[in-house]
Protein backbone atom coordinates (compact mmCIF):
# COMPACT_ATOMS: atom_id res chain seq x y z
CA UNK A 1 0.00 0.00 0.00
CA UNK A 2 3.01 2.59 0.86
CA UNK A 3 4.62 1.58 -2.53
CA UNK A 4 1.56 2.38 -4.25
CA UNK A 5 1.18 5.69 -2.70
CA UNK A 6 4.80 6.87 -2.91
CA UNK A 7 5.31 5.95 -6.97
CA UNK A 8 3.47 8.35 -9.19
CA UNK A 9 3.57 6.61 -12.96
CA UNK A 10 3.02 10.28 -14.25
CA UNK A 11 5.92 11.59 -12.45
CA UNK A 12 7.73 8.62 -13.45
CA UNK A 13 7.31 9.34 -16.78
CA UNK A 14 9.12 12.87 -16.60
CA UNK A 15 12.04 11.21 -14.93
CA UNK A 16 12.25 8.51 -17.97
CA UNK A 17 13.17 11.71 -20.23
CA UNK A 18 16.51 11.82 -18.73
CA UNK A 19 19.80 11.32 -20.54
CA UNK A 20 21.06 8.71 -17.83
CA UNK A 21 21.13 5.31 -19.06
CA UNK A 22 20.80 4.24 -15.72
CA UNK A 23 17.93 6.37 -14.50
CA UNK A 24 16.23 5.19 -17.59
CA UNK A 25 16.39 1.82 -16.82
CA UNK A 26 15.77 2.31 -12.99
CA UNK A 27 12.51 3.98 -14.23
CA UNK A 28 11.23 0.70 -16.14
CA UNK A 29 11.99 -1.10 -13.52
CA UNK A 30 9.75 1.18 -10.85
CA UNK A 31 6.90 1.10 -13.26
CA UNK A 32 6.97 -2.38 -14.06
CA UNK A 33 7.37 -2.95 -10.00
CA UNK A 34 4.65 -0.76 -9.65
CA UNK A 35 1.94 -2.87 -11.70
CA UNK A 36 2.45 -6.03 -10.09
CA UNK A 37 1.48 -4.23 -7.01
CA UNK A 38 -1.25 -2.17 -7.90
CA UNK A 39 -4.70 -3.00 -8.13
CA UNK A 40 -7.74 -2.91 -10.44
CA UNK A 41 -8.19 0.64 -10.27
CA UNK A 42 -4.47 1.44 -10.26
CA UNK A 43 -4.12 -0.68 -13.55
CA UNK A 44 -7.40 1.14 -15.22
CA UNK A 45 -6.27 4.27 -15.11
CA UNK A 46 -2.62 3.24 -15.51
CA UNK A 47 -3.67 1.71 -19.19
CA UNK A 48 -6.54 4.71 -20.15
CA UNK A 49 -3.83 7.10 -19.81
CA UNK A 50 -1.30 4.98 -21.83
CA UNK A 51 1.52 5.69 -19.70
CA UNK A 52 3.03 2.71 -21.82
CA UNK A 53 3.24 4.63 -24.77
CA UNK A 54 3.89 7.52 -23.32
CA UNK A 55 7.16 5.82 -21.52
CA UNK A 56 7.62 4.62 -25.31
CA UNK A 57 7.85 7.87 -26.66
CA UNK A 58 10.40 8.98 -24.25
CA UNK A 59 12.91 5.88 -24.54
CA UNK A 60 12.72 6.80 -28.30
CA UNK A 61 14.73 10.02 -27.58
CA UNK A 62 18.09 8.59 -26.88
CA UNK A 63 20.47 5.70 -27.17
CA UNK A 64 18.94 1.90 -26.11
CA UNK A 65 21.05 -0.17 -23.17
CA UNK A 66 20.86 -3.78 -22.51
CA UNK A 67 19.17 -3.62 -19.77
CA UNK A 68 16.71 -1.59 -20.62
CA UNK A 69 15.58 -4.29 -23.09
CA UNK A 70 15.93 -6.81 -20.81
CA UNK A 71 13.83 -5.14 -18.23
CA UNK A 72 10.88 -4.73 -20.40
CA UNK A 73 10.77 -8.17 -21.89
CA UNK A 74 10.73 -9.75 -18.22
CA UNK A 75 7.98 -7.82 -17.89
CA UNK A 76 6.66 -9.01 -21.37
CA UNK A 77 7.34 -12.69 -20.36
CA UNK A 78 6.15 -12.73 -17.02
CA UNK A 79 9.81 -14.07 -15.56
CA UNK A 80 13.43 -12.66 -15.39
CA UNK A 81 15.19 -12.57 -18.77
CA UNK A 82 18.66 -11.63 -19.42
CA UNK A 83 20.62 -11.98 -22.77
CA UNK A 84 23.30 -13.97 -20.72
CA UNK A 85 21.11 -16.48 -19.67
CA UNK A 86 18.00 -16.13 -21.86
CA UNK A 87 14.60 -18.24 -20.84
CA UNK A 88 12.51 -20.98 -22.01
CA UNK A 89 10.10 -18.72 -24.41
CA UNK A 90 8.08 -22.62 -24.93
CA UNK A 91 7.04 -22.04 -21.47
CA UNK A 92 6.00 -18.28 -21.50
CA UNK A 93 1.85 -17.84 -21.10
CA UNK A 94 -0.47 -15.69 -23.00
CA UNK A 95 0.44 -12.15 -22.00
CA UNK A 96 -2.52 -9.96 -19.60
CA UNK A 97 -3.72 -7.09 -20.70
CA UNK A 98 -0.72 -5.55 -19.67
CA UNK A 99 1.86 -7.08 -20.82
CA UNK A 100 0.31 -6.83 -24.35
CA UNK A 101 0.12 -2.78 -23.49
CA UNK A 102 3.87 -3.37 -23.05
CA UNK A 103 5.17 -4.42 -26.28
CA UNK A 104 5.21 -0.77 -27.52
CA UNK A 105 8.04 -0.73 -25.31
CA UNK A 106 10.27 -3.10 -26.42
CA UNK A 107 9.66 -1.75 -29.84
CA UNK A 108 10.54 1.77 -29.23
CA UNK A 109 14.24 0.49 -28.21
CA UNK A 110 14.72 -1.42 -31.36
CA UNK A 111 15.53 1.03 -33.70
CA UNK A 112 18.38 2.74 -31.16
CA UNK A 113 20.06 -0.42 -30.51
CA UNK A 114 21.83 0.13 -34.21
CA UNK A 115 25.01 2.31 -32.35
CA UNK A 116 25.34 -1.00 -30.45
CA UNK A 117 26.34 -4.24 -33.08
CA UNK A 118 26.21 -6.86 -30.35
CA UNK A 119 22.70 -5.30 -28.89
CA UNK A 120 21.03 -4.72 -31.61
CA UNK A 121 22.11 -8.50 -32.89
CA UNK A 122 20.90 -9.76 -29.89
CA UNK A 123 17.66 -7.89 -29.53
CA UNK A 124 16.96 -8.80 -33.23
CA UNK A 125 17.36 -12.22 -32.27
CA UNK A 126 15.12 -12.08 -29.48
CA UNK A 127 12.54 -10.32 -31.57
CA UNK A 128 12.60 -13.35 -33.71
CA UNK A 129 12.19 -15.71 -30.64
CA UNK A 130 9.46 -13.82 -29.30
CA UNK A 131 7.62 -13.36 -32.60
CA UNK A 132 8.03 -17.50 -33.51
CA UNK A 133 7.38 -18.44 -29.88
CA UNK A 134 3.35 -17.69 -29.94
CA UNK A 135 0.63 -16.51 -32.60
CA UNK A 136 -0.31 -13.86 -29.82
CA UNK A 137 3.59 -12.65 -29.40
CA UNK A 138 3.25 -12.33 -32.77
CA UNK A 139 0.25 -10.19 -33.71
CA UNK A 140 1.31 -8.28 -30.98
CA UNK A 141 4.99 -7.42 -32.61
CA UNK A 142 3.24 -6.91 -35.77
CA UNK A 143 0.44 -4.72 -33.85
CA UNK A 144 2.58 -2.73 -32.53
CA UNK A 145 4.18 -1.63 -35.95
CA UNK A 146 6.96 -4.24 -36.02
CA UNK A 147 7.80 -3.47 -39.78
CA UNK A 148 7.53 -0.34 -39.06
CA UNK A 149 10.34 -0.17 -36.28
CA UNK A 150 12.86 -2.77 -38.93
CA UNK A 151 12.06 -0.36 -41.80
CA UNK A 152 13.71 2.71 -39.74
CA UNK A 153 16.33 0.50 -38.34
CA UNK A 154 17.72 0.20 -41.93
CA UNK A 155 17.48 3.56 -42.21
CA UNK A 156 19.27 4.02 -39.23
CA UNK A 157 21.96 1.65 -40.55
CA UNK A 158 21.96 3.09 -44.28
CA UNK A 159 22.71 6.72 -42.54
CA UNK A 160 25.94 4.98 -40.87
CA UNK A 161 28.85 6.75 -42.55
CA UNK A 162 31.93 4.88 -40.20
CA UNK A 163 31.68 1.22 -40.66
CA UNK A 164 33.42 -1.45 -38.33
CA UNK A 165 34.32 -4.76 -39.88
CA UNK A 166 34.75 -7.78 -37.96
CA UNK A 167 38.22 -10.37 -38.16
CA UNK A 168 37.20 -11.69 -41.32
CA UNK A 169 36.62 -7.79 -42.95
CA UNK A 170 33.01 -8.15 -43.17
CA UNK A 171 30.90 -5.11 -42.38
CA UNK A 172 29.54 -5.45 -39.08
CA UNK A 173 26.09 -3.73 -40.06
CA UNK A 174 25.74 -6.05 -43.45
CA UNK A 175 25.54 -9.09 -40.37
CA UNK A 176 22.24 -6.94 -38.81
CA UNK A 177 20.86 -6.74 -42.19
CA UNK A 178 21.21 -10.78 -42.22
CA UNK A 179 18.96 -10.58 -38.52
CA UNK A 180 16.74 -8.04 -39.87
CA UNK A 181 16.38 -10.95 -43.36
CA UNK A 182 15.87 -13.40 -40.78
CA UNK A 183 12.62 -11.94 -39.03
CA UNK A 184 11.06 -10.12 -42.13
CA UNK A 185 11.48 -14.08 -44.17
CA UNK A 186 9.70 -14.95 -40.48
CA UNK A 187 7.11 -12.75 -40.68
CA UNK A 188 6.41 -13.55 -44.44
CA UNK A 189 6.10 -17.55 -44.09
CA UNK A 190 3.41 -17.20 -41.29
CA UNK A 191 1.69 -13.89 -42.65
CA UNK A 192 1.07 -15.25 -46.19
CA UNK A 193 0.89 -18.80 -44.91
CA UNK A 194 -2.31 -18.03 -42.69
CA UNK A 195 -4.12 -14.82 -44.56
CA UNK A 196 -2.92 -15.48 -48.29
CA UNK A 197 -3.93 -13.16 -50.66
CA UNK A 198 -4.71 -10.52 -48.67
CA UNK A 199 -1.84 -10.00 -46.90
CA UNK A 200 0.17 -10.20 -50.60
CA UNK A 201 -2.59 -7.30 -51.51
CA UNK A 202 -1.44 -5.50 -48.82
CA UNK A 203 2.11 -5.48 -49.02
CA UNK A 204 1.86 -4.74 -52.92
CA UNK A 205 -0.09 -1.44 -51.92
Amino acid sequence: GDFLKVIRPDIALVLSHHSSPQIRTAIIKLICSYLVRAGKDHIEEFLQKQYFQLLSVQLHSYPTHTEQVEEIVSFIVGKPFSFEFGTNFNEIEEPHELQQASFVVFLSLIENTYRDIALCHNTLALTLKLYECSNVFGCLLLENKLIEVITNLVARINSVTTRCTDMDGIDEYQLILEDIQLLLHAIVVREFSTSGLVHIQQCEE
